[in-house]
């Protein structure tokens, strides 16, 4: 590992966020450690973070749902704008919750809720190098990131495992015992890839109605 390890919750938190300010977006997959992810969110930034475009694949035959959020509103493919505040913020629903998302937002929430710090040590995630840390959110509704739903509240353990540059690769989240006692269930796990990559989307080129 060519960084140090970061030796405190404030100072991981820091790092990721540098780390994620410089980026202008993101490929989550979001859903269970068991069964596996279920919800693929792309999300692209315009200046300022002010705006923003989403690619969700919920799966299931589906066709990927093509989102923008500008200037307070929504606009999809066949759809009226619709006023963003139409859509409750701290829905459970995960999709709904995307919908306000920003990832940096996210590990910011996480800073101001972690505590309990350890570092685990270097583990790979698939063929990338990470450093592995474990804290404790201390989750309160309406509150939470948007990878998590909302109505979870009380101190959770979390691992996280962060890249050489300081940018996220995974999170569990654990919110409850595991159900009938089946391995990885109970966890929210989301994974992180293609930062920066452009999601080539073009407003002009939809057919908002």
């Amino acid at each position: 590992m060519a960084t140090e390890p970061a030796r405190s919750a404030e100072a991981l938190f820091a790092s990721i966020d540098a780390a994620v300010a410089r980026e202008t977006s993101v490929r989550q997959e979001m859903g269970n450690q068991n069964p596996p992810a279920g919800l693929v969110v792309r999300q692209e930034y315009g200046a300022g973070r002010d705006e923003a475009a989403f690619i969700l694949d919920i799966g299931h035959d589906t066709d990927p749902f093509q989102v923008y959020r500008v200037d307070g509103l929504l606009y999809a493919k066949g759809q009226a704008p619709k006023p963003m505040s139409d859509i409750e913020p701290d829905d459970s629903a995960s999709l709904a919750a995307t919908l306000y998302s920003d990832v940096r937002q996210d590990f910011q929430r996480m800073a101001r809720q972690a505590g309990d710090f350890i570092y685990v040590g270097e583990e790979n995630i698939g063929s990338v190098a990470t450093s592995h840390y474990r804290v404790t959110l201390t989750l309160a509704p309406g509150s939470n990131p948007a990878i998590l739903p909302s109505q979870i509240k009380g101190p959770k353990p979390a691992d996280l495992w962060i890249d050489t540059s300081g940018l996220p690769v995974r999170v569990d989240v654990r919110y409850s015992e595991p159900f009938g006692d089946i391995p990885g269930t109970g966890v929210s796990r989301t994974d992180y890839s293609a930062w920066s990559e452009p999601l080539n989307l073009d407003p002009e080129n939809l057919d908002w109605e």
